[in-house]
């Protein structure tokens, strides 16, 4: 019975495949005992991708282990985290929006399976996907927006990419100023990456986002805007010292923003903004070190 199960859900179309499973499901069967090889079961391979609604309420019917969690300690709503009609089934069926991915545990092949997302929830990997509808259906159902994985991280970092998610947990509670274990907080990640996003940092500026936060390495926003460099830098550069941002704050390193400017020609319109907002004493001793 279990390789035919596993060969209904895999194949034909799914009109097929519930009719298969009307055929090999009956009620009582140990349908919670059968695991793919990777620890997923019947009922999260029915509802990834291309969920069939039907087979997992026969799955459901027959036993299937509603919490049950693959090798890496991912749970159905975690693993179906790609397909919002899998997610609000879930979620309807009383699943917590906010169950974390867990330790891995032992496989079959006798390894430990370990998940690099350890205390990572659904509202994480739907932010970092850019699944907007998703993590709007998250947020209704009582996910908490300040979350933390293993590493801190909460799911504003995982968003720090995209506007309307950032918009979307913010508006519902989202702290702009939480850190990870390396001091990085949402403002340093949308700042530290090679395209930087300006009406996104900005809306984070404005939410009360601390525009002075340090990571590990005593970088600011402004540092990390400066040491990147990129065509788009330009114009958040100018945005952040318009904010507040101070050019004279120095890394763990003792570097000032300006010091970690490329030498390209982005660097050098990024250098003469720096120059142009650094106190007078202070630009003409660097004007001088600078013809050392």
């Amino acid at each position: 019975m279990f390789p035919d199960l596993l060969h209904a859900l895999f194949e034909g179309t799914p009109e097929n495949r519930f009719e298969h499973m009307r055929q090999q499901v009956r009620p009582g069967d140990a349908i919670k005992a059968l695991m793919h090889i990777e620890g997923s079961t019947p009922l999260m391979i029915a509802l990834n991708i291309q969920p069939n609604i039907p087979v997992a309420e026969a799955l459901l019917a027959a036993g299937a282990d509603l919490h049950a969690r693959t090798y890496k300690g991912q749970h159905a709503l975690h693993y179906c985290i790609y397909s919002e009609e899998a997610v609000a089934w879930l979620l309807d069926h009383g699943v917590d929006p906010n169950i974390p991915i867990q330790e891995g545990t032992q496989s079959p092949l006798g390894h430990r399976e370990q998940a690099h997302t350890v205390g990572w929830t659904a509202l994480h990997s739907a932010a970092q996907h850019d699944n907007l509808a998703i993590v709007e259906l998250l947020l209704k159902y009582g996910a908490n927006p300040n979350s933390v994985d293993y590493r801190g991280e909460t799911p504003l970092h995982s968003a720090a990419h995209n506007l309307p998610a950032v918009e979307l947990l913010l508006k519902h509670g989202a702290n702009p100023n939480s850190a990870d274990r390396y001091g990085v907080t949402p403002l340093i990640v949308a700042c530290r990456g090679g395209y930087p996003y300006k009406r996104l940092i900005r809306t984070l500026i404005d939410a009360g986002a601390d525009i002075h936060a340090t990571d590990r390495d005593g970088r600011t926003p402004l540092h990390l805007i400066a040491w990147f460099g990129g065509r788009y830098s330009k114009a958040v550069l100018r945005m952040l010292l318009y904010c507040g941002a101070n050019p004279m704050l120095r890394d763990a390193n003792g570097r000032l923003p300006i010091d970690l400017t490329p030498n390209s020609v982005h660097g050098q319109s990024l250098r003469a903004i720096l120059q142009k907002n650094m106190t007078h004493r202070v630009r003409l001793w660097y004007m001088r070190v600078q013809r050392i």
